[in-house]
């Protein structure tokens, strides 16, 4: 591997799929975890699977086991860390049950509103690469390549190929900004829209769509663009990973396309 290619990062940390039930006391919270895989078509194949507290059933992509498997995801409101759902701000107190809604219906929710969120409102919870990145290296990579450790769906937990307007950046810095939480990284950043441009002029419109490696980039403001994206850069296709583009510089525009985000359509 060279030192200016970028290896995308695609294992998923394996999702802890059954807990105890909601913790409600210090007792309940000492009991026993375990995990097990089940695989789904739909979150409602998950309904027997315990969860923990504000949280609910959810049926993703896992590329360690190539499959759908049942899981557990936050609701609105509040991030995963530590095997809980920890709230974003204090809670209102209620002396009712809130309902929460299926994963499906909060996924489609959330694309709505990305679509239509001002762009002021999009990066303000966006603690890194503000402002324009400069200095960038521009490398390229195919989505679904054993030599560039992909499987055709991406960090994003979407499918893409390689013909998705999509770049990788930073994972460091990336869960770096969420503190320490993957998963809310991945909400944060993937869809993000970035105007990309070279020291020769030419520009491209990418979006966030996957994570690389930090050991193999030299400048933490670096991007590893997919492959057909990558030739917008470049000015034409290329197979040899020494050809690279140097002295980049991009920007995020504000805009977040609900297609790339977290667990979006993708393709």
């Amino acid at each position: 591997m060279l030192s200016s290619a970028f290896v995308a990062v695609l294992a998923v940390a394996a999702p802890f799929l059954a807990v105890s039930a909601p913790v409600q006391s210090e007792a309940a919270s000492s009991l026993q975890v375990r995990a097990r895989y089940v695989g789904c078509s739909v979150w409602q194949d998950c309904t027997d699977m315990p969860i923990v507290e504000n949280s609910h059933h959810w049926c993703h992509w896992w590329n360690k086991q190539n499959r759908n498997v049942c899981d557990w995801d936050c609701n609105e409101g509040y991030y995963r860390k530590n095997n809980k759902c920890l709230p974003y701000a204090p809670a209102t107190p209620t002396t009712e049950t809130a309902w929460s809604a299926p994963a499906e219906t909060q996924a489609a929710a959330a694309k709505v509103e990305l679509a239509s969120t001002s762009d002021n409102n999009v990066l303000a919870s966006v603690s890194a690469f503000k402002g324009v990145n400069t200095g960038a290296i521009a490398s390229w990579f195919h989505t679904n390549s054993g030599s560039d450790s992909t499987n055709g769906h991406s960090w994003c937990y979407f499918p893409y190929s390689d013909n998705t307007p999509g770049m990788a950046i930073s994972w460091k810095t990336m869960v770096n900004a969420a503190g320490g939480d993957e998963m809310a990284a991945r909400k944060m950043f993937c869809g993000l829209e970035a105007e990309v441009t070279t020291p020769d002029g030419r520009t491209a419109t990418l979006y966030v769509a996957d994570a690389f490696d930090d050991t193999w980039v030299l400048t933490p403001t670096s991007i590893d663009v997919v492959y057909n994206a990558f030739a917008q850069l470049f000015g034409r296709t290329t197979d040899n990973k020494n050809d690279v583009v140097q002295n980049v510089s991009w920007k995020f525009t504000g805009n977040r396309n609900p297609r790339y985000a977290f667990n979006g359509e993708g393709n």
